[in-house]
């Protein structure tokens, strides 16, 4: 029981100093674990690293890259060679277009072009170019397109030559004599007159001869041109010879006719020869138009692999021109897996070779699966048509996780990476932070 003879104000007075007034031991113990406190906050900012990540999407590849296969030209595809997942070899017809010219036509065309017999012999006889000129025409029937034109250029140029062999040189001897008398007085007179003639057409055809060999080497005029020439001053000199020769021997008509013969078959010669040149070259123009079309029109590997389509591909399905319509993976056992990461300009300078990335891939979790390590091989200097860099990266126990797994291979196996530019401590990150 409280004594009634004490104040009650006292009391209340007293107990609030004693509440207001702390132990002064109490104080300097809260002041003193503050202090540790901050302290050790201070040491450990300084001591604990903090990555600075530049965040991005990768994408799994081998050093040597897939070949992209890309039609130049749209439209239909006729034929499909290969299906998806196929192992092909280089320079593999995969596809080929529709087009006036049928694939299978063509490819006829090519190996009756191969077996020509004239083109492999060195002399060519009657009788090797009728076989060919057969076969030739025995492609009629064949869906050729513009090729066409080309093929009937080089029978017509066989059916040509053939003619020419076929016709009798001795005929044109001997329609090139008819009437020919022997040699008067008047004749010996008129031959002489004409000599003076012949010398300065011979004067003209060697000036001729000689501008043609200078144009010759300046690639102005082809060498069937420049013989041409030559022959024709030939020509010339065969006829002062043969005038000579009878003006001397006005009654020796063997001589006569044997100087004319060697004119005539020298003129004989150079038309085969021509004929046979022109022969050729048509030959080569039409194997060039065979090139010509394939190029528009089919699609070839240029490396060995396996194909992946990225569309779906049949026959009388409709490709787009320069659309990337499938890859070819290269299967060499002892290629090299990379990343291949794409970054903006903005963060092109913070990255450097060597740096270390990592990889958490699509369909495969982190949290189940791990990530993959790797570090900066190569960084591209010139931007591609977007505006980013290219960066690749060495990946350092291939497709093998930080979780010790393995993931297989695929392409197109893609995901998000981390690039780990640079460690700094805690506390010069806030101070970053607090002098923005």
């Amino acid at each position: 029981m409280i004594d009634s003879d004490i104040n009650i104000d006292e009391l209340e007075v007293s107990s609030n100093g004693f509440i207001e007034t702390a132990p002064k031991r109490l104080v300097w113990y809260g002041y003193t674990i503050i202090v540790v406190i901050f302290i050790g906050l201070l040491m450990s900012a300084t001591v604990i690293k903090y990555p600075v990540v530049i965040n991005g999407t990768v994408k799994i590849t081998t050093l040597d890259p897939p070949e992209r296969i890309k039609s130049k030209k749209g439209g239909i595809v006729q034929k499909l060679f290969i299906s998806n997942g196929d192992s092909i070899k280089s320079n593999q017809v995969l596809l080929a277009l529709r087009s006036e010219a049928n694939f299978y036509d063509i490819e006829i065309l090519k190996n009756r072009l191969k077996n020509l017999r004239f083109r492999n012999n060195d002399t060519v006889v009657d009788f090797i170019l009728k076989r060919d000129l057969i076969f030739l025409k025995q492609l009629g029937n064949l869906e050729l397109g513009t090729i066409r034109g080309e093929l009937n250029t080089l029978e017509n140029l066989l059916s040509d030559y053939i003619r020419t062999e076929e016709f009798p040189i001795q005929t044109v001897k001997l329609s090139s004599y008819k009437g020919l008398t022997s040699s008067s007085a008047e004749d010996i007179r008129l031959l002489k007159r004409n000599r003076n003639q012949i010398l300065k057409e011979l004067i003209i055809a060697e000036q001729n001869e000689k501008r043609y060999k200078n144009l010759y080497e300046l690639g102005v005029v082809s060498q069937i041109e420049l013989e041409a020439t030559q022959k024709h001053t030939l020509i010339i000199e065969q006829k002062l010879n043969i005038n000579s020769v009878k003006i001397s021997s006005a009654g020796n008509s063997v001589l006569e006719s044997s100087a004319n013969e060697l004119i005539l078959g020298l003129d004989y010669n150079l038309q085969k020869a021509r004929k046979l040149a022109d022969i050729q070259t048509s030959l080569k123009e039409l194997e060039t138009a065979i090139e010509l079309w394939e190029e528009k029109f089919l699609l070839r590997a240029q490396s060995e692999g396996k194909v992946h389509f990225l569309e779906r591909l049949n026959d009388n399905s409709i490709v787009e021109t320069e659309k990337v319509i499938m890859l070819i993976e290269n299967l060499n056992i002892n290629r090299e897996l990379v990343g291949e990461i794409l970054v903006s300009p903005s963060n092109y300078g913070r990255v450097r070779l060597g740096q270390n990335v990592e990889i958490i891939l699509e369909s495969y979790p982190e949290g189940e699966f791990g990530f993959l390590r790797g570090k900066i091989m190569q960084i591209s200097d010139v931007p591609n048509l977007e505006s980013q860099y290219s960066i690749m990266v060495k990946l350092e126990n291939e497709l093998r996780t930080s979780a010790n797994k393995v993931i297989p291979y695929r392409e197109g196996l893609a995901g998000t990476c981390e690039i780990i530019t640079q460690e700094i401590s805690l506390m010069k990150r806030m101070l970053q932070l607090l002098n923005r």
